[in-house]
């Protein structure tokens, strides 16, 4: 009898530990691989706030359209007040219903803004307001991807980008 106990105790501190496991493993993918602790150069665990000053983050992006098809699309880029004065690449493209609206644009060096903010504008006159941009920083060597969807009109709106890679 005592050996069926400690048989059913092993068997359930392992599915214990499977299903503890698989949850973490599982949140971990549905977060884009980003961890929910990141582990700073002295070992110190911090919330995923907490971010390198060699890593850049696109908060939101304020896009701005005057209606004319001849001027295109501006769009502020935050990256955080941490990065005052750094200057990075910005890359952005825009399409409408998965067509391209946009040529690729060339990587613009831009200085982050004391706001944190970089502004570029496309000026590829665009047949229909964009629905979709891509944008595309590079930093330090490393390229982060993001991606935000747009209201199909003139005016202002801010939106919060995804990170595709």
């Amino acid at each position: 009898m005592e050996e069926k106990n400690v048989i059913i105790i092993c068997i359930t501190a392992i599915l214990c530990l499977l299903i503890i496991s698989g949850t973490f493993i599982y949140l971990n993918l549905n977060n884009n691989g980003n961890s929910f602790i990141n582990i700073n150069n002295e070992g110190n665990s911090q919330g995923n706030n907490i971010k390198s000053s060699d890593e850049i983050t696109v908060n939101s992006v304020t896009f701005y359209s005057d209606g004319n098809p001849n001027t295109g699309e501006t769009a502020t880029v935050n990256v955080g007040k941490e990065h005052a004065g750094k200057t990075i690449n910005v890359l952005t493209l825009y399409s409408r219903d998965n067509v391209q609206q946009s040529d690729m644009s060339v990587e613009t060096p831009l200085t982050v803004d004391s706001d944190g903010n970089v502004v570029i504008t496309d000026y590829t006159p665009m047949p229909k307001y964009p629905d979709y941009c891509y944008i595309q920083i590079t930093y330090n060597g490393h390229i982060y991807q993001y991606e935000c969807d747009i209201a199909t009109h003139k005016g202002t709106q801010t939106a919060i980008p995804r990170k595709i890679s």
